[in-house]
C-alpha cells in the first residue's frame, strides 16, 4: 500500500500544472481537464502551461516565465501571425538574405497596396511563358491573338460608341487551352481571419491582362479588409493529409 501511494503522488506530481489568465474559453478548461492537466492556484508563479486569451493578459507570465515554462500567447506575436504583417517581414528578409535562404514561400502580395506590383509580376510571367513556347506554338497563338483582336474590335463597334465610350470590352469566348498560356492560379485570404473563412481562389489568364480589373478579382479590390494573395501551390507539404501551421 505505502508503494502504491507513492506511485499515485509521483503520478500527480506529474501532471502538467495550467495557470488560466483571463481565459473565457469553457472548451480550453474542459480539454485541459480530459487530458489530465491540473489548475494551478491562483496567483501562483508554479506552473507549466499559462493561457489566456490575449497577450496583454499574460504580460506578467511573459515577464516572470522560467525557461520550462510556456504560453500560448507573447507579446508583439501578431508580427507573424497577421498575415499581412508576415508577408511584409518575409520579403524584408529576402531583401536582406537574399532569395535563395528565403525562398520556402510563394509569391505574396498585399491588396489593396501590392496590386500595381502583382499586375507588373503577372506581364513578366506570362511575358516568360511566351518567350518558353515551342516556335511553332507561339505563331499559332499570335494568329489567334490577331484574329480576336478583329472579332472584338468588331462586336465593341457593333456595340455602339455609347459602350465603347463606358469602356466596356466585349470579348468572344475562348478558353484557356485556346490561349496556350497556362493561367495563374491565387488564394486570397483576409489578413486576420482564420479557419478557412473568406478564402477565394482565383485564375488570371494572358487576356485579362488587356482589362483594367478582371471580374474575377473585383470582390478583392472593392472589400474593405485587406487581403493576402499567393500563388496556389496545388500540392503544399501536409502532414496525415491535413494541413498545419
Amino acid at each position: 500500500m505505502p508503494a502504491d501511494k507513492g506511485a499515485r503522488g509521483r503520478r500527480k506530481r506529474d501532471r502538467v500544472l495550467v495557470k488560466f489568465v483571463q481565459c473565457n474559453a469553457d472548451v480550453v478548461r474542459s480539454v485541459s481537464r480530459n487530458v489530465g492537466w491540473r489548475c494551478a492556484p491562483k496567483g501562483s508563479s508554479d506552473w507549466d502551461v499559462a493561457w489566456g486569451d490575449t497577450a496583454a493578459a499574460l504580460f506578467r507570465e511573459v515577464l516572470q516565465a522560467k525557461p520550462f515554462q510556456r504560453l500560448n500567447h507573447f507579446p508583439l506575436m501578431q508580427l507573424i501571425c497577421r498575415k499581412d504583417l508576415l508577408a511584409q517581414h518575409l520579403r524584408a528578409m529576402q531583401r536582406m538574405c537574399g532569395a535563395t535562404e528565403f525562398n520556402f514561400f510563394p509569391d505574396t502580395w498585399v491588396f489593396p497596396s501590392d496590386s500595381q506590383r502583382f499586375w507588373a509580376d503577372l506581364q513578366q510571367g506570362f511575358a516568360r511563358q511566351q518567350r518558353e513556347l515551342p516556335p511553332d506554338v507561339a505563331k499559332r497563338r499570335a494568329k489567334r491573338q490577331r484574329r480576336r483582336a478583329i472579332r472584338e474590335k468588331k462586336a465593341a463597334a457593333a456595340a455602339g460608341k455609347s459602350q465603347a465610350s463606358k469602356g466596356v470590352i466585349v470579348s468572344s469566348s475562348s478558353s484557356s487551352s485556346e490561349d496556350e498560356l497556362e493561367p495563374a492560379t491565387f488564394i486570397a485570404k483576409p489578413r486576420s481571419m482564420a479557419r478557412g473563412e473568406g478564402i477565394v481562389l482565383f485564375q488570371v489568364a494572358a487576356r485579362d491582362l488587356q482589362k483594367q480589373r478582371p471580374e474575377a478579382i473585383n470582390s478583392i479590390l472593392d472589400g474593405q479588409e485587406k487581403y493576402v494573395v499567393q500563388r496556389f501551390i496545388s500540392k503544399p507539404h501536409i502532414i496525415d493529409g491535413y494541413k498545419w501551421d
